[in-house]
């Protein structure tokens, strides 16, 4: 993907590899049943691919993938963690 902006990479993301929709940058994922513990595997991996980092598990918390603007949120901790 060719954006620099981390939420328009996101949504690239989110709509190219599983297929779902966003409307809003604050829209619940989870809540909204468009992202399954299935799909939350996919979208870690896809983000860790396409932004060059490795989710370590014991950090994981599934609240930081509820929405675009978390999951941008995680993605600039794990940058800043890890400089590319």
């Amino acid at each position: 993907m060719s954006s620099s902006d981390p939420a328009a990479r996101v949504r690239a993301l989110l709509r190219e590899a599983l297929q779902i929709e966003v409307d809003r940058d604050d829209q619940d994922l989870l809540e909204e049943g468009l992202l399954d513990s299935l799909g939350l595997v996919s979208l870690i991996t896809e983000l860790e691919r396409e932004f060059g980092f490795e989710l370590a598990l014991d950090t994981l918390d599934i609240d930081d993938f509820r929405s675009v603007e978390r999951i941008v949120a995680r993605v600039a901790s794990e940058s800043e963690a890890a400089p590319l």
